[in-house]
């Protein structure tokens, strides 16, 4: 993932501790990295590690401030919006969207929506606004949680990052072991939860939800169920499937909007097959090849490969002249 990464602390009735926000940005130096951006006033703090993702990435600046009658915001953000067209129309009229980054429309979606505003966005995201006149810090994360959202909250501090290692980092979190989510990890295998870390003190923000701080307290709403979306009623099940086609081609094209080259997991199956063979189609139309890869290594001694994975997925990337790579992956790596 080309991905952005945030941190606020909020620690009332104290100033904020540069070591703290140093500490936190450490665990995401790690990685490679375009852009940081750091502001601090008072108990408040946002930090921000950013890799561009998109055409339009290139132009923020992270975190993003704006002032107006209404006061000031401030706001860190890792997001990809989608429907910016859509939303440029809505919000910033007299705005040509071209160039118009995405941090702009979800400010403007807050000034416009308020609360409400993530029932607006369409894409994967995860943000914080400081409303500076309002006293008020609102989280939200998108409606699938594609973009991680961890925090700690306690009676003096709030903590939040998308890596739960820059939460712990900050030494404001309890840090001792959550024993539901380890009884779950135990019972089933992997840690399924909307919510809990192996963290006592840190949890996620579930998908579809906000999480909003004032001086009245914490406020986690849900904001979208995936039983509440509106039901289709076609006339045949070939319509069904055009109008699947058409948001899949959709979803997909949203997903190559980017500078950099683009590459996919392959393993041969139905869906990362679809997925592939419909933004390889996409791509070539541009002049680009796509780049794929899967987890399994070829044999090695010169016997024959008997692996599904590996002959579908050789399959696939000779019928759509893919860039494919077999990677070898141990638990070493």
């Amino acid at each position: 993932y080309r991905r952005q990464r945030q941190m606020c602390i909020r620690d009332r009735g104290s100033s904020l501790a540069e070591a703290t926000m140093k500490a936190m940005e450490a665990v995401f130096l790690n990685w490679p990295h375009d852009d940081t951006g750091e502001w601090c006033e008072g108990p408040v703090g946002f930090g921000q590690v950013v890799l561009w993702n998109t055409p339009e990435s290139r132009n923020e600046t992270l975190p993003r401030f704006q002032t107006s009658e209404a006061g000031r915001l401030i706001l860190a953000a890792d997001a990809r919006l989608d429907n910016r067209e859509e939303l440029a129309r809505e919000l910033l009229p007299d705005v040509q969207v071209t160039g118009l980054t995405d941090s702009e429309l979800l400010i403007a979606a807050y000034r416009k929506w308020g609360q409400s505003c993530p029932q607006h966005l369409l894409g994967d995201f995860a943000f914080v606004i400081w409303d500076e006149a309002a006293q008020l810090l609102f989280c939200a994360r998108d409606q699938i949680g594609v973009r991680p959202f961890y925090y700690s909250l306690d009676e003096a501090n709030f903590v939040f990052a998308s890596h739960v290692h820059a939460v712990a980092a900050s030494n404001l979190a309890d840090k001792s072991l959550c024993e539901p989510a380890l009884f779950k990890y135990l019972k089933e295998g992997e840690l399924y939860s909307p919510d809990l870390t192996f963290y006592a003190g840190i949890k996620k923000l579930p998908p579809g939800s906000t999480l909003t701080l004032d001086e009245s307290g914490a406020a986690l709403r849900t904001y979208w169920h995936l039983e509440d979306s509106p039901q289709a009623a076609r006339e045949n099940i070939e319509v069904y499937r055009l109008e699947l086609e058409r948001l899949l081609e959709q979803s997909i094209a949203c997903r190559l909007r980017t500078d950099f080259p683009v590459a996919a997991h392959l393993s041969g199956g139905l869906d990362s097959s679809l997925i592939t063979a419909l933004a390889a189609t996409a791509l070539r139309e541009r002049g680009q090849t796509l780049k794929t890869y899967n987890w399994c290594p070829r044999s090695s001694g010169g016997e024959p490969d008997l692996s599904p994975e590996l002959f579908l997925s050789s399959l696939m990337a000779e019928k759509f002249e893919l860039d494919h790579q077999f990677v070898s992956l141990t638990v070493d790596n």
